[in-house]
């Protein structure tokens, strides 16, 4: 309830028979569990006798319970995708109308939610179908051992798996890489990210596989022209983030008559902090020794939800496979129910991340080895200066042996081995090169009025001076704007860079982006530190 969300599984229970949810790689998983009869037991006898009601001794078979029998979201109005027909968003008064797309073969699930400019009373209808095959050809020979992404229904065979286009005619065979299910995918039309290789006939050996549809809205207002929105080819229920999601598309438009949101199906699981109350409900039906024959339908079909406040929906709008009904007075008495409850239970801890010593610099210099820059912005700027006559005021190289701290300036005749001269002017800063413990960094400029070259060299020898970079832009006839730049070395940052902020009080404010250090990674309860080799900690 603190999470306002439900799961509901349409299969009915055998006695005994126990419906299993769990959360694994961040998928939501359900199975039914069966016992299996006395008789088919492994165990020893001595151990059924001691405890013959204990479940660990007991064989158990299990059945998955597939995707297309599985409801689970927020509270609201939910359908399986593709769905005949068109389905209306509902809604009541506590906020605009919404509808829950659940693709039974993806992991999320999406939310269609009416915007503001759509009043409650006015209706935002949805269509969702397979999508249309778009043309494919496909050249194994030339592209052998290429990835590929490609469009197709996924045809079974007796002895695998086919891709046919939209006639119905063969492109290749297919089959299953690491991680990959087909089976589920059967008889669908996909998208394949698939390495293609020139066997007897096009082979595609499949890395990702997406359900393909098209999804289409319809508002009709009672006044005003009707609108039409259509998604060809769009994903349901993956990553919201890629090209071809319904998310993205009806965000990146953007729609005029819904807002669309992604939301993992394995949040139903997530146990927030604190006390937290869950509800158990069933369908309300006949149920064996309770039932009055030639009236009574048994377990199948629509799932007839006992109203509870604040809890079910009565605006149902068909076919919708789940409708709130009122009880009777003389209602039928609650089955015999168990629920139990696993969680993880983590213990404090701490760890130690300990850094090398030698670290690219951004993540900050060395006391008696690394040089800090000049500041953000603040480059040494030489305004309309010249480079003739030698004896003017703003005479360039007397202007850089006189003024600046990281270069110096000389006339040459030519330029040495290793070095192209620049011609000036030039807007973007061209860096000094080949510096080293024996030789200062250096440039070489040319243009009119120079008589040989230009030479901006570092005041020192060392590969500090590779990080000094000159600009000269044009301010007037025969003038420069010289730039020197010299950005540096940051403070030692590397320690900080990896603990990262701490975690927000606020909820959106962690899921604002950027980058996530391993404060917020880490587990709740657990302390870290993180030290650099040969840099002292405070109060070392």
């Amino acid at each position: 309830e603190a999470l306002g969300w439900q799961v509901r599984l349409l299969v009915a229970l055998a006695r005994e028979e126990t419906a299993r949810l769990w959360v694994a790689d961040g998928r939501l998983h359900a199975e039914i569990q069966s016992p299996v009869n006395s008789n088919q037991l492994s165990v020893s006898s001595e151990q059924n006798a001691a405890d013959p009601l204990n479940t660990d001794y007991r064989l158990l078979n299990t059945r998955p319970i597939p995707g297309d029998q599985i409801l689970v979201g927020p509270l609201g109005g939910q359908t399986w995708v593709p769905f005949a027909g068109a389905w209306r968003l509902s809604g009541d008064d506590d906020g605009p109308p919404a509808l829950q797309l659940n693709n039974p073969l993806a992991d999320n699930v999406v939310q269609l939610t009416a915007r503001q400019s759509v009043q409650p009373g006015d209706g935002v209808s949805v269509r969702v179908t397979e999508a249309e095959i778009a043309p494919v050809e496909l050249d194994a020979v030339a592209d052998d051992g290429q990835v590929v992404v490609v469009n197709g229904r996924l045809h079974p065979t007796a002895t695998g798996y086919q891709l046919l286009d939209a006639s119905d005619q063969f492109l290749a065979d297919v089959r299953a890489g690491a991680g990959v299910n087909l089976h589920d995918f059967a008889d669908r039309v996909v998208h394949l990210h698939a390495t293609i290789h020139a066997d007897a006939q096009p082979l595609l050996i499949v890395q990702a596989i997406e359900a393909l549809f098209t999804v289409t809205l319809e508002f009709a207002p009672d006044s005003g022209d009707a609108v039409t929105e259509a998604y060809a080819g769009v994903t349901i229920g993956s990553d919201p983030a890629a090209e071809m999601a319904l998310v993205r598309q009806i965000g990146e438009r953007p729609s005029t008559l819904v807002r669309a949101a992604s939301y993992p199906k394995a949040t139903v699981l997530s146990l927030p902090q604190g006390r937290s109350a869950w509800r158990y409900l069933d369908c309300y039906g006949p149920r064996f020794n309770h039932a009055r024959f030639d009236e009574a339908h048994f377990p199948g079909g629509v799932c007839l939800d006992r109203g509870i406040f604040n809890v079910s929906r009565f605006a149902n709008n068909p076919p919708e496979p789940v409708v709130a009904v009122f009880t009777s007075v003389d209602d039928l008495p609650d089955p015999e129910v168990a629920v139990g409850f696993e969680y993880g239970r983590y213990q404090p801890g701490a760890f130690l991340i300990r850094l090398p010593a030698d670290l690219p610099e951004r993540f900050g210099g060395r006391f008696n080895e690394s040089r800090f820059g000049q500041g953000k912005d603040r480059p040494e700027l030489y305004a309309q200066a010249v480079t003739d006559p030698p004896g003017d005021d703003a005479y360039i190289v007397e202007l850089l042996n006189e003024q600046s701290a990281l270069v110096e300036a000389q006339i040459v005749p030519r330029v040495p081995l290793g070095w192209t001269a620049v011609a000036i002017p030039f807007r973007k800063p061209q860096p000094l090169t080949l510096g080293d413990p024996a030789t200062p960094a250096q440039i070489y400029l040319s243009g009119e009025g120079i008589d040989g070259y230009l030479r901006i060299q570092a005041r020192e020898p060392g590969a500090f001076g590779n990080n000094i970079a000159v600009a000269a832009r044009s301010s007037g006839p025969a003038m420069f704007d010289f730039s020197v730049i010299y950005e540096g070395v940051p403070f030692e940052n590397a320690r900080q860079t990896v603990l990262g902020k701490p975690l927000a009080a606020l909820t959106t404010e962690s899921l604002e982006p950027g980058p996530v250090g391993v404060l917020q990674a880490k587990a709740a309860g657990v302390s870290v530190r993180v030290i650099r080799e040969r840099t002292k900690e405070v109060g070392d």
